[in-house]
């Protein structure tokens, strides 16, 4: 396999390489360049030479403008094309260096490399050179279908020279034949480009010919070694002021004449037929507006009104002397609504004026109730407070007020003399439970609080069964569940009520009071540590279940385990459940 660089297209590798393509003052009908920019890295020390002298090729039809000197001539974007040529006749392209050149490789310029029916890159080629023109030709690289043509349009392939010597040419042939992936008799061949790069002969650098512009000085090819010397291309010495080519002074002659119009100058154009600059002389003042009146525009509700005027030279158009907008007037009356109690009444109002649809929106306050008529009163009994029913004069609310205690019960035997209720009695923790497993009333009698060998027992709290209902009047005295100042991490429920634990669809109500005189029945002692189960320091209450508290204080209760989604506060914790406080104190936990 040959040694070769695919080098993909200059877009991203060369085309820096090929930028400068100049004319040489000394070889007409051509140009030669040498680019030593760092887009050729690629090629280490050596220098991409284009831009030959083309000499001779054989007969091939042609298009206009792709004939066989594109090739050689420098520039990409024209290109070298055979058409209807024989698929086994080499086509042979020669030319000229000004100067020898020690090639180390060469660059392959796709043209358009697919047409619409096949890829037209060459697919064998052959690249000869020799030193004199009446040297015989030595070929330097034959490729036969193992260096591949990208099939992209203007794309470089770079190919080194393997077999190469030191050997220096001026005179060079390159003979394709074959296109890619055809052997047809008569097809189309295309090439934008073939480069060399390589090194001078005598081993200066050469700096290729720049024409002077007119402001800029040129100069003609030459070499230089880099230390200050310079020679002519027959390599004799110079001095620079010899090569230089001064810059050239402008020509200018007249090219058009831009009138002035409303807001611009008028000015003569002079054109440099040297270069192509242009200069500007003989400026003429803008002509300035011709204004007329339009048309004029009544101001409106939220618009200004003005005058438009239009200009009879450019029918440019402004506005002028404005009028503020009339803003709107809101008396046309659309709808009122009248206020309540608890809402506010309005009026809306459209503009008489525009009738726009924008509105205006004046509110009444509301009324606020009237609780002024008495409608009914409820007198008090031994556990319920009496109370005056008021109705508001303006709607159908009514509020509570005027409140009574209740008058508490008169106990006799065991009887209420007043209401006839028979309360169970309980003094002791396993007499209130079973109180609250038969429901109705209960009377506290007593302190009550575990023994102290029920004390640290999991779940020894008291719970109302489902279903039941409880009235339990504290009557002043104290259910302590003990646990205040114990260790509970080893124990579960250390709740003082617990109403449904582990029930559902628990029904059951508990309704607490305190009859006595100073309301000093308390509820304390819970502390709930341990994260087992919901439940509260004071009454938790779970799903169905309904605590009333009326009276009474729930105080001193402890949640050791914090504030989370299975133990609550050290008071009161419900979860689907109704709670009601109507009197009573609660605190939170400690």
């Amino acid at each position: 396999m040959k040694k070769f660089i695919r080098t993909g297209s200059l877009k991203c590798c060369l085309a820096v390489l090929l930028s400068v393509i100049l004319a040489f003052s000394l070889l007409p009908l051509s140009a030669f360049a040498a680019d030593e920019s760092p887009s050729a890295s690629a090629f280490g020390d050596y220098t991409l030479f284009s831009g030959f002298i083309a000499k001779s090729a054989n007969e091939g039809q042609y298009e206009t403008d792709q004939h066989f000197e594109n090739l050689v001539d420098g520039n990409k974007e024209t290109k070298w094309v055979i058409k209807d040529g024989g698929a086994f006749v080499p086509h042979d392209v020669c030319f000229e260096s000004p100067f020898a050149i020690i090639p180390k490789g060469y660059v392959i310029t796709t043209g358009d490399a697919a047409d619409e029916n096949h890829v037209v890159n060459p697919a064998k080629w052959s690249v000869m050179a020799k030193l004199n023109e009446d040297d015989p030709w030595e070929t330097l690289d034959t490729v036969v279908n193992d260096v591949e043509l990208p099939a992209e349009d203007r794309a470089d392939t770079a190919v080194d020279i393997v077999n190469r010597t030191n050997s220096a040419y001026r005179y060079f042939c390159v003979s394709f034949k074959d296109i890619v992936g055809r052997i047809d008799i008569w097809y189309i061949m295309e090439a934008a480009e073939f480069s060399i790069y390589g090194k001078t002969a005598n081993g200066l650098t050469y700096v290729p010919p720049l024409d002077a512009t007119c402001t800029e000085d040129g100069n003609q090819g030459y070499f230089t070694d880099g230390e200050g010397n310079y020679y002519n291309l027959s390599e004799e010495p110079v001095s620079y002021e010899s090569i230089v080519l001064p810059a050239k002074t402008h020509n200018y002659e007249f090219f058009k004449t831009v009138d002035p119009t409303c807001t611009e100058q008028g000015y003569t154009v002079n054109k440099c037929q040297n270069c192509g600059d242009e200069q500007y002389v003989n400026f003429v003042t803008a002509t300035g507006h011709s204004w007329r009146d339009l048309e004029t525009v009544r101001p409106k509700c939220t618009e200004i009104g003005y005058t438009e005027q239009t200009c009879s030279n450019c029918y440019g158009r402004r506005q002028i002397n404005p009028v503020p907008a009339t803003g709107h007037n809101f008396d046309h009356d659309v709808r009122s609504v009248a206020p309540t109690c608890e809402q506010s009444g309005y009026t809306d109002y459209w503009c008489s004026i525009c009738m726009s649809g924008e509105r205006q929106k004046v509110l009444t306050p509301a009324l606020g109730h009237d609780f002024s008529v008495v409608t009914q009163t409820v007198a008090p009994t031994c556990d319920k407070a009496g109370y005056t029913v008021y109705k508001c004069s303006h709607c159908d609310a009514t509020m509570n007020g005027d409140f009574t205690n209740p008058t508490g019960h008169s106990f006799e035997n065991g009887v209420c003399s007043d209401c006839g209720i028979s309360p169970a009695f309980a003094g002791t923790w396993e007499e209130l439970q079973a109180a609250f497993d038969d429901g109705g009333y209960v009377v506290l009698t007593a302190d009550v609080t575990p023994s102290e060998e029920n004390l640290l027992t999991s779940d020894y709290y008291l719970s109302v069964p489902s279903g039941k209902s409880v009235v339990l009047d504290l009557n002043g005295y104290t259910i302590d569940r003990g646990l205040a100042d114990k260790d509970t991490s080893g124990i579960r429920g250390g709740t003082v009520i617990c109403m449904g634990y582990a029930a559902s669809n628990y029904n059951a109500e508990l309704t607490i009071r305190d009859s006595s005189t100073g309301e000093t029945g308390k509820i304390t002692g819970g502390n709930v540590a341990k994260n087992n189960g919901q439940f509260a320091g004071g009454i938790t209450v779970y799903e169905g279940g309904t605590l009333n508290l009326e009276g009474g204080e729930i105080s001193g209760n402890k949640n050791s385990v914090g504030y989370s989604s299975y133990a609550a506060a050290g008071g009161i914790y419900a979860t689907k459940a109704t709670v009601n406080i109507s009197g009573g104190i609660v605190t939170p936990a400690e």
